[in-house]
């Protein structure tokens, strides 16, 4: 019987996206909420700049190139490690409308029909 409860609540919930390049994308915004939460807050552009200067981004860029590689290589320098209060943080302060990578977008939009967030 739950088998068949489950089937059918389920039932075309199938989806196919490609996080190019991966998931990590929707960190970075354009908002002072992500300095703070990896310990970049001190002042306005600070993250960006040292991104820029490390090549992690270029100046016409809105997001890195790797940014897994830059979230993590960022909070090294500051001597913060990856935890589930920094996505906590980022995820509760930055909204997700201001968004425009296409595989984020079609995510958020399934997820929403999925589950109505």
């Amino acid at each position: 019987m739950l088998r068949m409860i489950l089937k059918k609540r389920w039932d075309n919930r199938c989806a196919v996206i490609v996080f190019d390049p991966e998931l990590e994308i929707w960190i970075w915004s354009d908002s002072s909420v992500v300095d703070k939460a990896m310990g970049w807050g001190q002042t306005i552009g600070e993250l960006r700049d040292w991104l820029v200067k490390n090549h992690h981004i270029d100046h016409a860029s809105a997001k890195p190139r790797d940014p897994k590689a830059a979230f993590l290589a960022a909070l090294r320098v500051k001597n913060k490690h990856q935890s589930a209060s920094i996505y906590y943080d980022i995820a509760n302060g930055v909204s997700l409308r201001k968004c425009q990578d296409a595989s984020f977008n079609k995510f958020k939009i399934i997820m929403t029909d999925w589950f109505g967030l």
